[in-house]
């Protein structure tokens, strides 16, 4: 499953109706080179999927429900109701603060290019579920998450695995779009202990 996410604003949260509102992706340039294409969640939100509202992608610690989800000219709109539990009242609350400002939607790759410039079309995707979450993907759009197996990740692990900061930057960045294009369906786990793997192979 991917991830990818925008931020959203203290005043999109109704602390007494205790909803969150926003944008949960747009259409714009993602720090991850990906851009999603208007009508690329139309299939999914058609179907019987039943999308969770999560806390940090954690699929053990559900705070809501959405209520509303559509897509309009600038990306897809969500509404969620945050449960009255001691997880979903701590989201709300640092929400409400603005310490919690972006959301992320997890999602699979259903149908996907890649323009000569290396940027890539997600033309077709299968919604599972947004969350709150610390960090932001996209920050043009309003609530929203962290991408599986981007540059970051990879260069992570070279770090962990010895190599300097350059050498592992420079690694990541010329490998990163060979290793999404080999498989887009590869979950952020396998992908990750594939790349230990090879490391160990290579005794770096």
């Amino acid at each position: 499953m991917d991830y990818k996410s925008v931020g959203f604003k203290a005043d999109n949260v109704d602390a007494e109706k205790r909803t969150i509102s926003g944008y949960a992706s747009t259409y714009d340039l993602d720090k991850g080179g990906d851009i999603i294409v208007k009508g690329a969640f139309a299939k999914s939100l058609a179907s019987d999927i039943r999308v969770k509202v999560l806390w940090q992608h954690k699929q053990d610690t559900p705070i809501g429900r959405p209520v509303l989800m559509r897509e309009d000219e600038r990306g897809l709109y969500v509404e969620a109701y945050i449960a009255k539990t001691a997880k979903g009242d701590e989201a709300l609350e640092l929400a409400k603060e603005g310490i919690i400002d972006s959301m992320s939607i997890g999602y699979q790759v259903v149908d996907s290019e890649y323009k000569d410039d290396g940027v890539r079309l997600l033309k077709e995707i299968t919604l599972h579920e947004f969350s709150m979450v610390t960090f932001p993907m996209n920050e043009a759009a309003i609530i929203t998450g962290v991408k599986s197996l981007d540059a970051r990740e990879i260069e992570r692990v070279l770090r962990e695995a010895g190599l300097s900061r350059s050498q592992a930057k420079c690694i990541a960045s010329a490998g990163i779009k060979n290793l999404r294009e080999a498989d887009d369906q590869e979950s952020k786990t396998d992908g990750l202990d594939a790349l230990k793997t090879a490391l160990n192979l290579f005794n770096l």
